[in-house]
């Protein structure tokens, strides 16, 4: 049986598009001229940015301030210089020095459109410290964020994460500065819910370490992450569905299926994959999109099209009320008795069969921890899917 596997290096995260974006990837030579290459236009219109090259605390500020309708921001492939001025992300003209390798002290803080829209920030690979509020927000619709292995020490007043279900930590050694009298990240993200993956071997130092041991630990080997966010799209068969695909290196697609085409099929960093479908005139049919990163699968998003009669796609991630989640030994699922439970591996493996009680117990406890997935199959012949994770 295959191991989960997560990532830091390359984080890859799957959601469905539910609206139209325009996105644009700047390079920057020299730090700091991002508001030079922005005209009025790209400020109130572009929702991912992606920018390569350097990056210094001017741009930060001009990410947070004049950006109005940011939703996503890849910074991987940027460094972050040495500023020292009166233009940078303290504000209020006000001369202060920003480190190298470090994400600025208030660089994405207060309530402005950026913090409460934005819903992806991959921040550079090379980062070494996150400074003081640089990530204050509050940010609400951000469910999952990736700190890199580079990151060695983190300052107060971050992570106003309040929907942060997933929080991937590559660094071994617990990141809050000791001498620290406060910090927000066990108040301001829900320690009931969010989970937080941290390199192997590592464990018991987060669950022993402060502002650490209140959430719920999970080990695992920091090389691969796959997230499948848990929404549904309807739509008619001449219309082309599409999933959003966030990824720090190189990834592959492929569909099981030949009346599913996905395109593109491969590529480097973040992509909209379009999935298109011929006319269904026979019966209910299914097929499953992977994506894989390095040779290893890590995603299969099932997909299942009724006949023309129906005309309607559904990308099977639809919620399904399940409980306790994470879970330790027993899994409650909502669904209709005599329901057909089948639990699946990250990969795809199948594990487990079984047919949902009055209680909708299953009992779980003989699996390894990692993440799964869930499938419903109900008695009036309704797919439903859902992740859960096994602590």
């Amino acid at each position: 049986m295959k191991k989960l596997i997560l990532s830091i290096g390359a984080v890859v995260v799957i959601s469905v598009i539910l609206q139209a974006q325009t996105s644009k990837t700047i390079n920057l030579t020299v730090a700091g001229t991002l508001s030079d290459s922005l005209t009025a236009v790209n400020r109130s219109t572009i929702t991912k940015l992606t920018i390569t090259g350097n990056i210094d605390a001017r741009d930060f500020r001009t990410m947070n301030d004049s950006m109005t309708k940011l939703i996503a921001i890849d910074l991987h492939a940027a460094t972050i210089a040495a500023y020292s001025g009166i233009k940078g992300t303290y504000g209020n003209d006000s001369f202060k020095v920003y480190p190298a390798n470090t994400i600025p002290v208030l660089a994405f803080q207060g309530e402005t459109s950026v913090t409460k829209n934005l819903q992806s920030l991959i921040i550079p690979e090379s980062t070494t410290r996150i400074d003081d509020a640089a990530l204050l927000g509050p940010f609400y619709k951000m469910t999952i964020f990736a700190i890199p292995a580079s990151v060695t020490s983190v300052g107060e007043e971050n992570f106003w994460f309040w929907n942060v279900t997933t929080l991937i930590v590559g660094n071994p050694n617990p990141l809050i500065d000791p001498d620290l009298a406060y910090s927000n990240l066990e108040y301001e993200m829900d320690t009931t819910v969010c989970v937080i993956y941290v390199p192997q071997g590592s464990g018991n130092a987060y669950k022993s370490a402060d502002k650490w041991k209140s959430f719920k630990i999970v080990e695992g080997n920091t090389d691969f992450l796959f997230i499948a966010t848990p929404d549904t799209i309807e739509t008619t068969v001449k219309d082309n569905s599409s999933l959003k695909l966030h990824s720090t290196k190189h990834w592959d697609g492929s569909c099981d299926k030949s009346w599913l085409s996905i395109s593109p099929t491969s590529g480097e960093g973040d992509a909209t994959i379009t999935l298109k479908p011929t006319e269904n005139k026979d019966s209910t049919r299914t097929a499953i999109v992977s994506i894989s990163s390095a040779g290893e699968t890590t995603l299969k998003a099932f997909v299942t099209q009724k006949s023309v009669d129906v005309t309607f796609i559904k990308i099977e991630t639809t919620k399904l009320s399940l409980y306790p989640n994470p879970v330790s030994t027993v899994l409650y699922c909502k669904a209709a008795s005599g329901s057909i439970a089948n639990i699946y591996t990250i990969d795809g493996t199948q594990i487990l069969t079984q047919n949902i009680s009055d209680n909708g117990a299953i009992v779980i406890d003989a699996l390894p921890a990692g993440i799964y997935f869930i499938k419903i199959q109900t008695d009036n012949n309704k797919t439903i899917v859902e992740r859960f994770t096994k602590l």
